[in-house]
């Protein structure tokens, strides 16, 4: 791993020594992460900024939350812990408006763009009214909309574009990475069966959106919630979105191989195994852990469920 800093006094240094550096991504943390610590001749300058490099490949770019140093009889040893750019606009709360006929550029323009993010969204619109509620941050208010239509999430990656987070559509396989282990996990207790919600102020939780994947599993667990402040689109994706989230956590792997792992988020694999198959699992959860002993790569993978929603009236 390579690692290029840049101090409170606009200064650019290339830190090597590194004792051990650990670097998190997830599909669903809006920001990366990056903690390294390392060994140093002099005392380093507050940091601002830090891009790390594998293989001259960028796969970092954010700004320093912390920073500590510790001095010895050898000289220091730095800690720093970065998040990646996406936290200015998690860190940063959007104005609340009601959008008419809403696209996701606008969303952008309105409170991205002067974070000097680019634009890389496909054309996402709406006919209808978009509402940002206060206290959404400016990544929230840009992320709901998209995610809302499209049924997945926005991402910023190191080259500070934000784009569509989307399972790529080929499997790969794991051969020719060197596995350590893999391990299967099934997670009963987060799905939900049913959602019951108001479709106005007046009414009581009369309508229901109902996964029949749960009835198939024997799963029953029902959660209410009032979204009448939304307007009807919204309010209605909105449920489905919990719903399907519910199932996010349902069917995991996790796979740990050595060495770093070009390995995308939200890229496809299949696997089989004498633990089964594992047909269009997907990657959310990656982390590179680096030290003096070695480098492993750590991979969660999830399975894509079709949780048969169902909406009705009783």
């Amino acid at each position: 791993m390579k690692l290029e800093i840049t101090t409170i006094n606009s200064t650019k240094e290339i830190i090597d020594n590194i004792i051990q550096a650990t670097f998190c991504e997830s599909a669903n943390a809006a920001c990366s992460s990056l903690s390294v610590t390392f060994k140093s001749s002099s005392c380093i300058p507050e940091i601002v900024s830090v891009t790390a490099f594998i293989d001259d490949k960028r796969i970092f770019y954010g700004y320093c939350d912390c920073q500590k140093a510790y001095e010895g009889e050898n000289g220091f040893e730095i800690y720093f812990y970065a998040r990646s750019s996406a936290c200015l606009l998690v860190d940063s709360q959007s104005k609340p408006f009601t959008f008419v006929r809403p696209t996701a550029r606008q969303l952008y323009i309105n409170y991205a763009r002067k974070f000097g993010f680019k634009y890389k969204l496909p054309d996402i619109s709406s006919n209808d009214k978009y509402e940002v509620l206060s206290s959404t941050s400016c990544f929230g208010a840009i992320n709901n909309f998209v995610s809302l239509l499209c049924g997945e999430n926005i991402y910023i990656n190191p080259d500070n574009e934000i784009v569509l987070m989307s399972p790529e559509k080929n499997a790969g396989t794991f051969d020719g990475y060197d596995v350590i282990c893999v391990k299967s996990v099934i997670n009963r207790s987060e799905p939900l069966s049913q959602i019951n919600f108001k479709r106005d102020v007046s009414s009581d939780y009369n309508t229901h959106t109902k996964s029949t994947l749960a009835e198939e599993i024997s799963l029953c667990r029902e959660r209410y919630i009032n979204l009448t402040s939304l307007p009807p689109w919204q309010r209605d994706n909105t449920v489905l979105k919990r719903l399907r989230q519910s199932f996010d956590e349902y069917r995991l792997l996790e796979v740990e191989l050595h060495g770093y792992c070009n390995i995308n988020i939200y890229q496809k694999f299949n696997y089989s195994s004498r633990l089964g198959s594992f047909d269009g699992y997907i990657v959310t959860d990656k982390k590179y852990s680096y030290s003096e002993s070695g480098e492993r790569t750590r991979l969660i993978l999830k399975k894509k469920m079709t949780i048969g929603d169902v909406t009705y009236v009783a």
